[in-house]
C-alpha cells in the first residue's frame, strides 16, 4: 500500500476527510482483537494466540490496541488543530465515546448479564454502582457472569476506553495551556516519554508514576500525535517502509523494547499505509464506521457463542464472532453512534475559544 516514491500524509482539511485509509485500518485492528481474544477465552491463556506464539511478546490484541492509540493520537490532535475550541472539542469527544459505550454497557448488563449470570442476578444487581461505573467508562459493574469459564468477564475489551478518554483530555489540556506552541510542547513530552521507556527497558529505571498501563498508552497516543504534528517533516517511501518493517520485527522479538519499537516503527508503517495512494481501498470509506461497535461487542458475543457451544474451535469462534460483532457494530452505528454524532454541529452555551 505504500507508494514507491516518497510521499507525505496530506494536510487534512474539514472538507477532505476521505482521502485516507484510517477507517479501514481501524476495522482491521478491531478484527485482530477478535483473532486474539477467541483462542484466549477458549484455552484461558495465550498459548494458542498466533502472534504470541510467533514472537512471545505482544498478542494481536495488544498490537491492535496499540494501533488504536496511535491512530487516536494522530486524529484527536488533528481534530484540535483544525478546531481549537475547548467546548466544541469536548462535546465531539463525549459524543463519540459515551453513546456507544453506554448502549453496550446496557446491553451487557440488562440483556447478556441475566442470561450469563446466576438465578439471583437481579437480587445482587446494584444500580448506583452500575451507573457510576458507566459514567467513568468502566467495564459494567454487575454480579458474576460466565462462572466456571476462562476469563469470566462481561466485557474485557472495555477496560481500555477510560484511558482513551483521559488521552482526549490531555490533548485539551495541551491545547489550552500551550496554544501556538503545542507542537513544541507535545514533541518534548513525546521525547520525554520515549526516554522513560528506554531507561525502563534498559533496567536503569522503573518509572511508572500512574501505573504501567498509563505509560504504555501515553507512549502510543503521544507518538500518534507527534506523527500528525510533524507530518510535514516525515517522508514515507518504500525504502523507509522496508527499514521500518525490519526494525519493527527485530523489536517485536524483544520483551524490553517491543512497545517503543511498536510505537516508532509500526507507527511509521501505519501512517504510511493510511496515506498511501490506493484509490480502490478508498471505496471502504463509503461504508459505515463500525469499528468501535465491533470492538465493544466482540467479547460478549464470543463468550455467548462459546457458552452455547463449548466445543467450538478457535477458527470457528473467530469467524462466528466476527459476523455477529459486525451485525452489532452496524446496529450500534445506525441506532446509536451516528444519531449522536449528528449533534456535533449543535452549539453549546459552554463553548469557549482556546
Amino acid at each position: 500500500m505504500i507508494h514507491t516514491g516518497e510521499e507525505r500524509l496530506p494536510t487534512p482539511s474539514p472538507g477532505a476527510r476521505h482521502d485516507n485509509h484510517f477507517n479501514l485500518i481501524r476495522m482491521v485492528l478491531a478484527t485482530l482483537v477478535i483473532v486474539s481474544h477467541s483462542p484466549e477465552i477458549i484455552y484461558g491463556d495465550r498459548s494458542h494466540e498466533l502472534l504470541t506464539r510467533l514472537f512471545h511478546t505482544l498478542s494481536f490484541g495488544d498490537f491492535a490496541v496499540n494501533g488504536f492509540f496511535l491512530l487516536s493520537g494522530y486524529l484527536i490532535v488533528q481534530s484540535w488543530q483544525l478546531s481549537p475550541l475547548a467546548g466544541s472539542f469536548l462535546k465531539k469527544r463525549i459524543l463519540r465515546i459515551y453513546p456507544g459505550f453506554i448502549a453496550a454497557s446496557l446491553v451487557c448488563a440488562l440483556l447478556i448479564g441475566p442470561f450469563a449470570g446466576n438465578a439471583d442476578y437481579w437480587l445482587h444487581f446494584r444500580w448506583p454502582t452500575f451507573l457510576a461505573g458507566m459514567l467513568r467508562l468502566d467495564e459494567p459493574a454487575i454480579p458474576p457472569v460466565f462462572q466456571g469459564s476462562h476469563h469470566p468477564f462481561i466485557n474485557a475489551s472495555m477496560w481500555t476506553i477510560p484511558y482513551e478518554f483521559i488521552c482526549y483530555l490531555l490533548v485539551l489540556a495541551f491545547g489550552l495551556t500551550s496554544g501556538a506552541r503545542m507542537k513544541t510542547a507535545w514533541g518534548a513530552t513525546t521525547a520525554a516519554i520515549a526516554l522513560v521507556d528506554l531507561t525502563n527497558a534498559a533496567g536503569l529505571t522503573a518509572f511508572h508514576p500512574l501505573g504501567p498501563h498509563y505509560l504504555s498508552f501515553f507512549t502510543f497516543f503521544f507518538f500518534g500525535g507527534s506523527y500528525y504534528l510533524f507530518r510535514d517533516h516525515i517522508s514515507f517511501s518504500r525504502q523507509g517502509a522496508l527499514i521500518a518493517l525490519a526494525l519493527f520485527i527485530l523489536t517485536m522479538c524483544s520483551r524490553r523494547f517491543v512497545e517503543l519499537g511498536d510505537a516508532l516503527f509500526f507507527g511509521y508503517l501505519l501512517f504510511g499505509m493510511a496515506g498511501a495512494k490506493c484509490g480502490r481501498l478508498l471505496a471502504y470509506n463509503r461504508l459505515p464506521d463500525i469499528s468501535y461497535g465491533v470492538y465493544l461487542y466482540a467479547w460478549p458475543v464470543g463468550k455467548l457463542l462459546l457458552a452455547a457451544r463449548p466445543d467450538t474451535s478457535a477458527t470457528a469462534l473467530v469467524m462466528q464472532t466476527f459476523v455477529l460483532a459486525v451485525a452489532c457494530g452496524l446496529a450500534s452505528w445506525y441506532l446509536v453512534e451516528r444519531p449522536f454524532l449528528r449533534l456535533k454541529t449543535l452549539r453549546m452555551p459552554w463553548t469557549m475559544t482556546a
